[in-house]
């Protein structure tokens, strides 16, 4: 792998990050894709990555695990 391309890698994978987050905080997949700076095609192509899809999985499982975390302890 080239510099150049381990460099794109790199940056995709940040974009994606962020995708991800964004994914959790927007209301809708449009925000998300403006929040993230991508094209709402791009986010909704990430979306069927089977790598995008267990990351998103295990960010939403982590939230709810924290959330639900919050709640027992404050109950």
């Amino acid at each position: 792998m080239t510099e150049r391309s381990r460099n794109v890698q790199t940056g995709k994978t940040r974009q994606m990050e962020a995708a991800i987050a964004a994914l959790l905080t927007c209301r809708t997949i449009v925000e998300a894709a403006e929040q993230c700076k991508v094209s709402k095609r791009t986010l909704l192509r990430w979306m069927q990555h089977e790598q995008f899809k267990t990351q998103y999985a295990d960010a939403k499982r982590e939230m709810l695990s924290g959330a639900i975390n919050r709640l027992r302890s404050a109950g």
